[in-house]
């Protein structure tokens, strides 16, 4: 058997094993089961995300933009106050910026890789999260996921 079969064959395991949880979840009637996946899918894609765009930044860095997305998630989910989600934006957009230009002193380099880090902001909790919000609708909330 070759890599690509053997990996294929992991994948289908992986999606069979992790997959039932993951529907009873969905059609569990509490919404806290799905967000438990989202905030683990949160954490692994954002860390995916920044290990293949920012694989040459330190790792405390990546873990501060994972640090972030996860407070970003729960704020969106939580909502201590109306505008939580924009707070935690706009905080993380001048801590990393921060942390990057004293990290490299070159304004073009921590320029995009602050770009990289705020985009994994938006592109991975905001857009999982969704999922997790869509499941408190009233009606068919599971069944619009």
């Amino acid at each position: 058997m070759n890599e690509a079969n053997r990996n294929l064959i992991v994948r289908i395991i992986s999606a069979v094993v992790l997959g039932v949880p993951l529907l009873a979840s969905i059609f569990w009637q509490r919404p806290e089961g799905l967000l438990v996946w989202v905030l683990v899918a949160v954490v692994v894609g954002q860390g995916e995300f920044y290990w293949i765009t920012l694989k040459d930044e330190p790792v405390a860095v990546r873990v501060l933009g994972i640090v972030f997305g996860l407070g970003l998630s729960l704020l969106l989910i939580y909502k201590p106050f109306p505008d939580a989600a924009l707070v935690c934006l706009t905080a993380a957009t001048l801590i990393l910026a921060i942390v990057e230009l004293f990290a490299h002193r070159d304004i073009k380099t921590a320029t995009a890789n602050t770009g990289l880090l705020i985009f994994g902001l938006l592109y991975v909790p905001l857009l999982l999260t969704s999922l997790a919000l869509i499941k408190r609708f009233p009606a068919y909330g599971a069944e619009w996921i």
